[in-house]
């Protein structure tokens, strides 16, 4: 799938209907993909976003400025979409990878290309998918959502609160990373960044850090507090000295982890670096933040978090932190979990990691690790390297190569 220019022959399929899937379609039909499919594998679904489409198709509105996109198919049946796909992207919790993957995989098309947007950790360690293996499939990841975005009307608007500058992306195998980057940057209309080992995607996965570490920050020892409607804290804004203290702990500890795996692996340079947060916040966002000196102003003056408060479940007439958002159940067995996996193989301690990771747990009512090892009843909901049979740094680095 090499080449040069706008991809107009090439051929899209989004799966998933939530917030992701709602961009991408416009922005794959803006950048030229002749041929764009949305499959979801409820009817319920796939019969509103063809209900919303009818009026026009979706229109992604940015701060400057709208772009429209038109599906040429939206379905419920893998069979009818995915064999057209030359790529085929995963707009879905990472929960649910697995699941789209076991739909999709027996109708690939010899060569395609099946990625995750994110991708979040772990997702390399599917690399072992037999129809991945059965179809000579290349399997991408990114490192975050392109953009932070809201669904306005189902099947019919998204807000696009704000849009990184870039965005890192890994592959398997890794030496495609270059050219997956190119054509998945012209695609979507957004830099990307090629990195060396897709275990530097699954370390720099930022969601791990900010959201369970703000919601710990936020809520230890006080997890009973309700607010009324008008009083609901805002996330990012939010954010205390104290709290921006526990996410630079995080973010220092997984800058160990990679540092001890790329002495480990033998690597050099940039092959599973992974800069701190602040550092990615002024990556991703450069000019939309404008205070960034530190971890915390860096979250409380980027524009693209304005507004955006706490996940809350309702209480009466009170609303409650919700500690089963997927703030927590994505991020914790699909981020932190996976990263102390990595850790406990490359001999690291993680004692900011170990607590978040303890305390997130029991609100969500989850057992990953008893006694320091991962053998809690929810550890194979997790994608925990030893549900891989991954036990040593070289194991490691032949999954993310």
């Amino acid at each position: 799938m090499s080449g040069s220019g706008v991809d107009r022959k090439m051929k899209v399929a989004v799966c998933g209907g939530g917030n992701a899937a709602h961009v991408l379609v416009p922005a794959l039909k803006e950048a030229g993909a002749s041929w764009v499919g949305v499959f979801t594998p409820f009817q319920e679904e796939a019969s509103r976003i063809s209900e919303g489409v009818a009026s026009g198709g979706i229109v992604a509105r940015y701060p400057d400025r709208e772009a429209r996109g038109v599906p040429d198919v939206v379905t419920s049946a893998a069979d009818g979409l995915i064999p057209q796909a030359d790529i085929v992207i995963l707009a879905v919790p990472a929960f649910a990878h697995l699941g789209m993957l076991n739909a999709i995989g027996p109708h690939l098309k010899e060569g395609a290309w099946v990625g995750a947007m994110p991708s979040r950790g772990g997702f390399e360690f599917l690399g072992t998918h037999p129809d991945i293996a059965r179809k000579s499939a290349l399997l991408f990841g990114f490192q975050t959502l392109p953009w932070a975005c809201r669904i306005v009307a189902y099947g019919r608007s998204v807000r696009v609160l704000g849009v990184k500058r870039t965005v890192r992306v890994g592959s398997l195998p890794s030496a495609a990373a270059a050219e997956v980057a190119e054509r998945l940057g012209r695609l979507i209309g957004i830099r990307m960044r090629p990195v060396a080992s897709m275990l530097a995607i699954t370390l720099g996965n930022v969601g791990q850090i900010v959201h369970p570490g703000i919601m710990y920050g936020l809520f230890r020892d006080r997890e009973d507090v309700a607010f009324a409607e008008e009083e609901i804290p805002l996330f990012y804004q939010g954010v205390t000295e104290a709290v921006a203290g526990v996410l630079d702990c995080i973010s220092d500890e997984i800058g160990l982890v990679a540092g001890a795996l790329s002495l480990k692996a033998g690597w050099t340079g940039d092959d599973c670096r992974v800069g701190s947060l602040r550092e990615w916040l002024i990556e991703s966002y450069g000019d939309a933040i404008a205070d960034p000196r530190d971890t915390r102003s860096c979250l409380a003056t980027n524009s693209a978090y304005a507004g955006l408060r706490i996940p809350i479940v309702k209480s009466g007439a009170l609303h409650r932190p919700d500690f089963r958002s997927r703030y927590l159940t994505e991020d914790v067995p699909y981020g932190l979990v996976v990263t102390k996996g990595i850790a406990d193989i490359c001999g690291v301690a993680t004692p900011t990691i170990d607590e978040v990771l303890a305390t997130c747990s029991r609100w969500m009512g989850a057992e990953y690790y008893v006694d320091s090892r991962p053998v809690g009843r929810d550890i194979k909901n997790s994608r925990h390297p030893v549900n891989f049979g991954i036990a040593t740094a070289e194991q490691l680095v032949r999954a993310g190569s």
